[in-house]
């Protein structure tokens, strides 16, 4: 993708609606440059507020550092090229999108809502920040491009992560035990 080796690159890969707050990632990258780091960012997905996301990248200076790519079929190949995976929802169900960037052991940078509290563990997996803070999505983003140690362990926990909670075995046994549950006190009433 022309990235140059000592630039890092981060990723969202989203629908891109308000709820995705990519609005909120721009204005990080935005504090991020003004504080010396330079990245790229790659924002894969298409939606109705591509249009006012591009014209507020151009207002706050990032034309050189974002890229919106579109709709992608290759978010695999897209995931293995980053350094980071940032999903800054405002709310979210699950976040798919995070869970396929720690099976691809890729950190983690992500809101704490919806399923994404639960997904992503602080420190271990990435890190979590309060939605509609651009400014601790920054400092977590710095964080995350700064320390190649916590890099590494959190993509390296990931795969982990998800096989002993989100792979299929792991939700059957999940399921099962929660109708176990439901049966147990079911009977109890």
């Amino acid at each position: 993708m022309g990235l140059p080796d000592d630039r890092p690159c981060l990723l969202v890969a989203a629908a891109l609606v308000k709820r995705k707050g990519i609005d909120i990632l721009l204005s990080a990258i935005s504090t991020l440059a003004d504080e010396g780091y330079t990245t790229t960012l790659w924002i894969a997905g298409d939606g109705p507020d591509r249009p006012s996301l591009e014209r507020r990248s151009s207002q706050l200076g990032l034309d050189g550092q974002v890229r919106f790519l579109g709709q992608r079929d290759n978010v695999s190949d897209l995931l293995e090229a980053c350094d980071v995976f940032v999903l800054p929802s405002r709310r979210e169900g699950l976040g798919v999108a995070a869970l396929e960037a720690m099976a691809a052991g890729r950190p983690v940078v992500a809101t704490r809502v919806g399923g994404l509290a639960e997904a992503v563990i602080h420190e271990e997996t990435g890190l979590l920040v309060p939605p509609e803070d651009p400014a601790a999505l920054a400092e977590s983003l710095a964080r995350s491009i700064g320390d190649l140690a916590l890099r590494e362990r959190s993509g390296a926990a990931g795969p982990a992560r998800i096989t002993k909670t989100y792979s299929p075995p792991a939700m059957v046994d999940a399921y099962e035990r929660l109708y176990s549950e439901l049966i147990r006190e079911g009977a109890k009433q």
